[in-house]
Parts: structure tokens; C-alpha cells; sequence
């Protein structure tokens, strides 16, 4: 079951990868649709990783306050592939797809709410060994153990103008291991990262 989750979501995240480079020379809001995401990922200066993701704008909105400062909302579907390296245990790898609501004010600082339903987590763990009804003990080869992994996340950053660096941003993620032995495991992580575009950012 697990195995074939792990199939599932990965054939839509190539799906939702393909959708969205067959859309990237469309406009939407008047920016260009696909954007890119690269950044730290860990709970830890100990446990190291690394996270890279796409993101496709679904719909902005801009409000105009009484004090005549605008607050920009986007929607915006994303898809993100990590690592982290945990020295004592495993190897961890995810695939996370999910939504993002993320408001700008008019001093271009952002808040970014995310929820990700769709995520696989997979331990990769270090020599492992099985031992078998008759006592026999064998070595088992590229051990790993995998774990439906939803998400929400919080973050702030700041929108820069003019420039294909889009902005910076740090995040906190709240991830939820199930099954994790006979119960959930929650999991903490921090990102710390950056977001591109293929041409110069056009909001002002």
C-alpha cells in the first residue's frame, strides 16, 4: 500500500509539473505564472537538508485599505521535492504538494499560509538487519520505511522589486509522519530560502 501511494504521488507531481511548463509562457496577473524555490530545510543545524519546488500563481487579488495602502493576496498551487540527512537515524526524502495563500502589503513583506494533503515521507535508514522465523540473520539492502506526511506551514518574507530573485523567505513546518510505529509522529522543520523567476518581477 505504501509503495503504491508513493507511485501515486509522484505521478501527480510529474503531472503537475508537465501542466504547469505547458503554461509557463502565459501570463497570469500580469507575472510570469511559473516561479522557482530553493532553501534550506531541517529541524536543526544538525540535521541538514536541502528543499526545491515550483510554484504556479492560480489567482491575485489586490484591496486597497482606507489609509490607501494595498494588500495583495495570491493563491498558488506548489509542488517541492527535499532531503534532510540525519547523522544518528536515516536519510529523509518527501515530495510535498499542496496550496499557499500569501499576502503582500504595500512595504512588500509577505505572510505565506500553507497546507500540503498530498505529501509522501520515506526514511532511508542506516545497516539494518532482519532476523527470520529460524533465528537466521541477514543484512537487509537499502532499508527504508514510508509514512503519509501532510503538512501545514507559516512564513514571512520579503518581495523584491524588479529582479528575477523574487524574494527570501523563512518558513516553519508542522509535518505529521502516519503511520509512525502505532501512532503519529509530528515533526518540526525550519526553511530558509529563495524565489525565482525565468524574467524580472513585475509587481510595483
Amino acid at each position: 500500500m505504501i509503495r503504491l501511494y508513493s507511485i501515486v504521488l509522484s505521478f501527480i507531481f510529474l503531472c503537475f509539473c508537465v501542466c504547469s511548463y505547458a503554461q509557463s509562457n502565459k501570463n497570469i496577473s500580469g507575472k510570469s505564472p511559473i516561479e522557482y524555490s530553493l532553501g534550506y530545510f531541517g529541524n536543526s543545524i544538525w540535521n541538514p537538508g536541502l528543499i526545491g519546488g515550483i510554484e504556479y500563481p492560480l489567482k491575485s487579488k489586490t484591496k486597497t485599505k482606507k489609509s490607501g495602502r494595498d494588500i495583495t493576496w495570491d493563491f498558488v498551487v506548489t509542488h517541492q521535492l527535499g532531503f534532510y540527512w540525519d547523522p544518528k537515524s536515516h536519510v529523509g526524502a518527501m515530495v510535498n504538494n499542496g496550496i499557499i495563500l500569501r499576502k503582500t502589503n504595500s512595504s512588500n513583506r509577505q505572510i505565506t499560509y500553507a497546507f500540503s494533503p498530498l505529501n509522501y515521507h520515506r526514511s532511508f535508514l542506516p545497516e539494518t538487519y532482519n532476523v527470520d522465523d529460524s533465528g537466521n540473520v541477514s543484512r537487509l539492502k537499502f532499508a527504508s520505511r514510508g509514512n503519509y506526511a501532510p503538512s501545514i506551514s507559516i512564513g514571512i518574507g520579503k518581495l523584491k522589486e524588479n529582479k528575477k530573485t523574487l524574494a527570501h523567505h523563512f518558513k516553519l513546518h508542522i509535518m505529521m509522519l502516519i503511520p509512525y510505529n502505532a501512532g503519529i509522529l509530528p515533526s518540526l522543520n525550519l526553511e530558509y530560502g529563495y524565489r525565482f523567476s525565468r524574467r524580472k518581477n513585475d509587481r510595483v
